[in-house]
């Protein structure tokens, strides 16, 4: 490649959750040959910090709720112009129709879209839908992590050809490196106990992750006489609620709010758990899952969205449907009774997540990807 080629990640949100720390080890692990920049398409928010730290200029372009705010639709579109990007890389419904329509004043601009979700259903997405449809032959396509999302799409009438499949990676060295430490070291470090259970949901507390499910099938479990430790992992709006849900259930003494932590301490509270569990009713695919099997953790969770492309039913964990509090409790149960399985279930979750989701491979596959974008290109210097 003879020259830089420049990138632009737009993101909607800057509230630390999967998509936001997937674009972050994807630029920071990319090679010397592209230069990449981020721009938010909302007010600052705690992910920003990490951007910066890693040496990011982060601006913020604050849209209103409904309709973007004119002022920052024309500071948007003139970030496109003035930046001369090769690849403008969007995510989330606001940040591809702006990009979308903005990007077609930029000459030899490409705009890509980054698909993390499957479209649930319902009319508000109904109506995002149409918009999105609307406006995709303005764009090269999407760049979906799950196979799952893209037929998903395709089952609607989108081409398949537009699509690029690019699963989640992480770094896997952090993982091993927290995992020698040893499960007991980390129970002291974390004021964790050391005689009980327990299991770990990471996610943030929104309404597709579905915390009430697993808490209803928490309560299902202590009543049977079976009393593991969860520990919540992620903030959000429903916080509250669920503290209240877990007072009625009368889970206080099970469950534990620990809000948002550092990357280094997920992986910390993972390798001193016992089970991995998500809930959710929609998903693209969980790098949370991804990070608690590289850790040795079995799975138990949602066959919804790209989980299964991830979790192999009754090999790295267990598959239930959604919003089916019986069916999460009995999976849990399963693993949890049979001490046996649960370590053979954790080696295979081990062994997938080294041989499938390295990040290295996530990052070459962006990097083949904006490099076969750009190659038709003969407009601009060598």
């Amino acid at each position: 490649m003879s020259r830089r080629l420049r990138v632009l990640h737009v993101l909607g949100s800057s509230r630390i959750g999967g998509t936001e720390l997937s674009v972050l080890r994807l630029v920071e692990h990319m090679g010397d040959n592209f230069e990449n920049e981020i721009c938010f398409l909302c007010g600052a928010g705690p992910i920003g910090n990490r951007f910066e730290q890693a040496g990011l200029a982060v601006p913020y372009l604050p849209m209103a709720t409904r309709l973007p705010a004119i002022g920052s639709w024309c500071r948007f579109g003139g970030l496109i112009r003035r930046g001369a990007y090769d690849v403008v890389h969007c995510y989330g419904l606001r940040a591809n129709l702006l990009a979308r329509v903005l990007g077609r004043s930029a000459r030899d601009t490409h705009v890509v879209g980054g698909l993390r979700s499957t479209h649930p259903s319902g009319s508000k997405r109904g109506f995002h839908l149409l918009l999105d449809r609307l406006t995709f032959c303005l764009s090269a396509g999407y760049v979906s992590n799950s196979q799952a999302a893209i037929d998903g799409l395709v089952a609607r009438g989108y081409p398949r050809s537009r699509f690029w499949l690019i699963r989640n990676g992480i770094d896997l060295e952090l993982p091993r490196r927290i995992a020698a430490i040893g499960r007991d070291a980390l129970r002291a470090k974390h004021a964790l106990p050391m005689d009980r259970l327990i299991l770990i949901s990471i996610a943030n507390l929104r309404p597709a992750k579905d915390h009430a499910t697993l808490l209803h099938a928490m309560a299902r479990l202590t009543k049977d006489g079976i009393p593991p430790e969860l520990l919540l992992v992620g903030d959000g709006p429903l916080r509250g609620g669920l503290e209240q849900l877990s007072h009625e259930l009368d889970l206080v003494e099970h469950v534990r709010f620990l809000g948002s932590v550092s990357n280094e301490a997920v992986l910390e509270l993972a390798s001193a758990a016992d089970i991995a569990v998500l809930a959710s009713h929609v998903e693209g695919l969980p790098t949370s899952l991804i990070e608690a099997m590289a850790v040795g953790l079995p799975v138990v969770a949602t066959a919804v969205g790209g989980v299964s492309e991830v979790v192999i039913d009754g090999v790295t964990g267990f598959l239930v449907p959604p919003r089916n509090v019986d069916a999460l409790a009995d999976a849990l149960r399963d693993v949890i009774d049979d001490e046996r399985k649960r370590r053979a279930m954790a080696r295979a979750a081990l062994e997938r997540a080294e041989t499938c989701f390295a990040l290295s491979r996530t990052v070459r596959e962006h990097e083949e990807l904006y490099g076969r974008l750009t190659a038709s290109d003969n407009t601009k210097g060598a």
